[in-house]
């Protein structure tokens, strides 16, 4: 009898410690982590009057559970992001409260599994007050446990 107690309990407590510290969903434990690349962009010297500034951002799941990512924004109105993963391609996200993206949008993305992150800089957006250095950030939030809302940044000189 003692030995069935024994037992029970230790089962009880290992069931209560998958469930709270590692149990994803997905069949077995792990957590997925948030890999980008690269982390931040210089465009360098880019004309007011030229063409808006592309780049595409690598996000690669490093972990043993999916991850999903929950919300893109921006700092600026001016920068929009779009989030693609396999034949999946998000809303376009700006920045908070200035966009019309869903709040119930998400994206898991498999271990070992990448997207891309289409950032899109429209450098004539704030007219002359927008001349000189800027620095324009996305913000990734995902359920990776280490790094619940990742930055990425582009970097830009504009110019007459």
């Amino acid at each position: 009898m003692v030995k069935l107690t024994i037992f029970i309990i230790v089962g009880t407590i290992l069931a209560a410690t998958l469930l709270v510290f590692g149990f994803n969903g997905t069949g077995g434990t792990g957590q997925g982590r948030i890999e980008v690349s690269p982390e931040e962009y210089d465009a360098g010297a880019v004309s007011m009057a030229g063409a808006l500034v592309k780049k595409t951002f690598e996000i690669k799941n490093i972990g043993q559970g999916d991850l999903k990512i929950t919300d893109i924004s921006t700092s600026c109105m001016c920068t929009t992001a779009r989030l693609m993963v396999g034949d999946k391609i998000s809303p376009e996200f700006g920045m908070t409260g200035m966009d019309n993206a869903s709040t119930l949008w998400s994206q898991k993305i498999a271990p070992g599994q990448k997207g891309s992150l289409e950032v899109i800089f429209n450098q004539a957006l704030h007219g002359e007050a927008g001349l000189g250095d800027i620095v324009r950030a996305v913000y990734v939030s995902s359920n990776d446990p280490q790094n619940r809302k990742t930055e990425v940044r582009l970097i830009a000189n504009v110019i007459r």
